[in-house]
């Protein structure tokens, strides 16, 4: 986040996510960051409408995984943002 400081300091996560991800993002919180933690619904989905209305220009990063190992069950964006 340090190398994009000039463009944005914002980033955007589930709160399902693995503890290593979450982990960074607190980190990066305690250092003055701001992080969007979205969360999920029952399917595990996440939304690109979800994800479009947490982006703001100072977003930097969306990590949102695909999958999640332990529990093998996905996050899956769904729907078409036209671009």
């Amino acid at each position: 986040m340090r190398a994009y400081k000039s463009r944005g300091n914002h980033l955007i996560t589930t709160n399902v996510e693995h503890p290593a991800v979450l982990e960074v993002c607190r980190y990066l919180e305690a250092e003055g960051c701001h992080v969007s933690y979205l969360p999920v619904d029952d399917d595990g989905l996440v939304t690109v409408q979800q994800v479009l209305e947490a982006i703001t220009p100072q977003t930097v990063l969306v990590t949102i995984m695909h999958v999640r190992v332990s529990t093998v069950r996905g996050t899956k964006l769904t729907g078409k943002t036209g671009e």
